[in-house]
């Protein structure tokens, strides 16, 4: 298999070398591939969420069929604590545009009040009231965006990797 590596210059001076199999310089051209780098961020947030914040590996039950259902189940939680997120960033935009530096959404508080009130919404215990009240709650639950800010991590000791079917967080 034949690639192309392509050497990108970092805004902190830092040369990354990436690999591609896009072998085309002129339909390709290298300065292309830092944009397109940083537009993959999205979608590997998206992944971490997954499989962090979700737990969309971590099945209730063994069989095929519990699977399935854990993992729509939590997809859809996913995808509708999305669209709430979404209604309320546009409110906190509103509320909070005086202020030095722009907001945007805990996905983590938001994702946990939403499985709170997933069952009342399915049920239709609940109506607008709730879905008013959540998007609110989310609207407060709000983290500064600081762009092109640089920390160091501290690295920790990693977790032991998997989930032990008799011990679950209980979230």
């Amino acid at each position: 298999m034949q690639m192309r590596l392509v050497r990108v210059t970092l805004k902190s001076g830092e040369t990354e070398v990436l690999t591609t199999l896009l072998h085309d310089e002129e339909a390709f051209p290298a300065h292309v591939f830092k944009h397109l780098y940083n537009l993959r961020w999205g979608i590997e947030e998206q992944y971490k969420r997954a499989k962090c914040l979700v737990e969309i590996a971590n099945f209730s039950w063994r069989s095929a069929q519990c699977v399935r259902q854990d993992f729509y189940a939590k997809i859809f939680a996913m995808n509708l604590t999305t669209i709430l997120v979404w209604v309320a960033q546009a409110i906190a935009d509103r509320l909070y545009q005086t202020r030095r530096h722009a907001y945007r959404m805990n996905f983590a508080n938001t994702f946990s009040q939403m499985k709170h009130a997933i069952a009342w919404l399915l049920l239709g215990l609940a109506g607008q009231e709730l879905v008013t009240a959540l998007v609110l709650t989310m609207a407060a639950s709000v983290e500064a965006v600081r762009p092109d800010r640089v920390a160091l991590r501290k690295i920790m000791p990693s977790k032991i990797q998997g989930f032990n079917p008799n011990f679950k967080r209980c979230r």
